[in-house]
């Protein structure tokens, strides 16, 4: 019982040292369309992550389930050359607000999916893990954008505080 009980409190004690580890609430895209944002989507850049470490040529792919979810398949690279991937699922909290996302790749644990910023024709978006200021993604429908617009969209980051020095950029992790 006395190693149940450490066990449980050392449990508790990562949860609160885990929910220190963010960033004030930041405001989503507040007109998204999920269906519109179903497809393919590459990853152009990221906040280094442990469940990424040593990956590029990452992508994602959404797809609506009837039951109002979506399907979520997360592919990429490894330095050996195999490609992987990982299967998951979305839903929306509240349907008021359709850019915040639950999403569990590893039933029943889910964590935060916040569309940002999102252009007007969905070619490309900034996303997060929610209020943790160490999850943040640049995707777009290519795999490969203009250095402009990754300049647009790290102001559109940095505008919201976050230190896109951070960003890891898939062309610089291939080589």
């Amino acid at each position: 019982m006395k190693n149940f009980s450490r066990t449980l409190l050392i449990f508790f004690l990562t949860l609160v040292l885990c929910s220190c580890h963010s960033a004030p609430e930041q405001p989503v895209k507040g007109d998204v369309d999920i269906n519109r944002f179903m497809g393919k989507w590459y990853e152009i850049a990221r906040f280094e992550n442990w469940f990424e470490k040593g990956k590029f040529d990452a992508s994602a792919e959404y797809f609506p389930l009837p039951d109002g979810r979506v399907k979520v398949v997360n592919s990429s690279s490894a330095e050996s050359g195999k490609r992987s991937s990982v299967e998951g699922q979305a839903y929306i909290p509240d349907p008021r607000v359709p850019a915040k996302l639950r999403v569990s790749f590893f039933y029943p644990f889910y964590g935060d999916y916040w569309i940002l910023e999102l252009d007007d024709n969905y070619q490309w978006a900034l996303v997060s893990g929610g209020n943790d200021d160490s999850l943040l993604w640049i995707l777009a429908r290519t795999p490969e954008i203009s250095a402009n617009l990754k300049e647009k969209i790290c102001r559109l980051a940095r505008a919201r505080g976050y230190d896109t020095e951070k960003f890891v950029f898939n062309s610089e992790i291939r080589g």
